[in-house]
């Protein structure tokens, strides 16, 4: 499974609970890696928005820009 960075979305209220893993500013955007346990999940910021490692930060994304793949071809799912 997968999602793009842009199709994620940090939240104050609602949403999955993760934690900054590091900011990389990225001009227009910021990539910001968080961590949900093990998994590790990407999305971009308004760099006025500002965040930094460690923080907690909630997230959320709508389940329509979820992409799915096969584990053995690694092939998409969705648009075979």
């Amino acid at each position: 499974m997968g999602i793009r960075p842009q199709d994620v979305h940090s939240t104050n209220e609602t949403g999955l609970e993760s934690v900054i893993s590091f900011v990389e500013p990225m001009g227009r955007d910021n990539l910001i890696v968080t961590a949900i346990g093990e998994l590790d999940i990407h999305f971009l910021e308004d760099p006025g928005v500002k965040l930094k490692a460690n923080d907690k930060v909630n997230l959320e994304f709508d389940p329509d820009t979820l992409q799915f793949f096969d584990n053995e071809t690694g092939l998409s799912l969705l648009w075979t």
